[in-house]
């Protein structure tokens, strides 16, 4: 199995992960061919994305307008004095 755009747009919508052009560039080169004679599942590479992305998020942290984190705030509800009244969806990542 080898990493698709369709993929990684899902990974953008389903798993909410933050994926810009030169990311991507760097998904498809490093999985985009299977590694002869070995393959890889999907879970393999879900995983290694997963990590990759952490890394890459953390040397080039996504800008506060990015529909990610636009999303979250959204949800999160609070009264006029800015005291939550709920938890904001999304988790922690």
């Amino acid at each position: 199995m080898t990493v698709t755009r369709k993929m990684i747009h899902n990974l953008r919508a389903d798993a909410r992960m933050h994926i810009d052009q030169d990311l991507e560039a760097v998904i498809l080169q490093r999985f985009g061919t299977e590694p002869y004679p070995y393959t890889y599942t999907e879970q393999d590479l879900y995983e290694q994305i997963r990590k990759l992305v952490m890394r890459y998020n953390t040397l080039f942290p996504p800008a506060r307008t990015d529909p990610v984190f636009l999303a979250d705030e959204a949800t999160d509800v609070s009264t006029p004095d800015g005291t939550p009244t709920a938890e904001p969806r999304g988790g922690d990542w």
